[in-house]
């Protein structure tokens, strides 16, 4: 939920006058002042700061909306944090793009530092939308579309985000901090009593994933790359139904598994960190079917007749991608619990829940001719 920003701190200051110096080039000759907008916060992550703008006293920016030069009342405004973990450039340009295939919400300007857009009125997908026949359809049609954009950025960089998962990000420090007989990580799994990422070293579970992964006769797609139901809009108007995305600054070309596993792995959950099982193939299967349904009007019948394009395989592939997103929960969760000593007990039990689910998944898929 967002929040009207009062405090009257220099930095808070600073940060007004730098959202109302982008409003302030937004059009021509358009101007406000500090009193003519409001300004509410979304989201103040490690990566960047999202603003709601809402404008007041009759001022209203003409901006365009595809072929149409129209007035708004508000919009959202990004601020990239110095030296993120993603390409800035990239993160605008599949803004913009996305935005233009009415994918995503329509980018109003772009700056060195910030991304300005489209506000959008919807509902993050839900628990109920997963068990929605009609929401599932749309889900992955427009999933399909998604995975159908050309996007000019490398497209043979996909190893890199596993060598930075299982190398950079989770490197040899890391494994110490968690491992080591007495360190931050192990006196904490030990005082909730984690014993199933005790006994069963997740080290060693993230060589054994990544030498899966690679094993795959890849299928590369333009990929969102964290779509967890947060990054999902539901736009509910009075005209139609639709479903937009959010969020691309980790998006790039990858297996298209990537998407279609994290959306698995987090279907019809009260809870993203949570061991509370994986749907069943036939759930899986029906998301599956309306994905390449959409793809055969993309494409034509004949992306079909691809064997790498069979129900079959992408319930494997996708399949194999749950296990992935679940080991992105736990590293993450792990990550959170050796740097954050406010939230260590919270975040070392969610990840002992998030591995206790990707082993129970990886159980149940183990005779189906998935793993190498």
């Amino acid at each position: 939920m967002d929040s009207i920003i009062d405090e009257q701190s220099p930095s808070m200051l600073n940060r007004d006058k730098r959202l109302l110096e982008i409003c302030n080039q937004l059009s021509i000759g358009f101007h406000v002042t500090i009193d003519d907008i409001e300004i509410l916060r979304f989201d103040q992550g490690r990566v960047s700061e999202i603003y709601r703008i809402v404008f007041k006293n009759g001022k209203q920016p003409i901006v365009n909306d595809g072929s149409n030069q129209i007035p708004i009342q508000q919009l959202v405004i990004k601020l990239f944090r110095p030296d993120p973990p993603y390409n800035p450039y990239e993160s605008k340009l599949n803004s913009l793009i996305t935005g233009f295939e009415r994918l995503g919400p329509r980018i109003y300007l772009t700056g060195d530092d910030y991304i300005v857009m489209e506000y959008i009125d919807a509902k993050a997908f839900s628990r109920q939308n997963d068990m929605d026949e009609k929401f599932v359809q749309l889900l992955a049609s427009r999933l399909a579309r998604f995975h159908s954009l050309q996007v000019p950025i490398t497209k043979n960089s996909y190893k890199e985000r596993y060598r930075y998962v299982f190398e950079g990000w989770a490197d040899e420090k890391f494994w110490q901090k968690i491992y080591d007989e007495s360190s931050i990580g192990m006196n904490a799994l030990r005082k909730n009593k984690c014993h199933t990422i005790i006994d069963y070293n997740v080290r060693m579970e993230c060589k054994f994933l990544r030498e899966q992964i690679e094993s795959i006769d890849p299928v590369i797609v333009f990929c969102h790359q964290d779509l967890n139901h947060s990054n999902i809009f539901i736009i509910n108007d009075k005209q139609q139904m639709d479903i937009k995305f959010i969020d691309f600054d980790y998006s790039g070309y990858n297996l298209r598994g990537m998407d279609i596993g994290r959306y698995f792995a987090d279907c019809e959950k009260f809870e993203q960190y949570s061991d509370e099982g994986i749907i069943g193939d036939e759930k899986m299967l029906r998301f599956i079917h309306y994905y390449l349904d959409e793809n055969c009007h993309i494409y034509g019948q004949n992306y079909r007749h691809d064997p790498r394009n069979s129900s079959n395989t992408l319930l494997r592939e996708g399949k194999l991608f749950v296990l992935f997103a679940q080991m992105i929960d736990i590293l993450f969760c792990l990550w959170e619990t050796i740097t954050e000593p406010k939230h260590r007990d919270e975040y070392c039990i969610w990840a002992e829940s998030r591995y206790k689910e990707y082993r129970q998944f990886k159980a149940r898929i183990a005779n189906e001719n998935i793993f190498q």
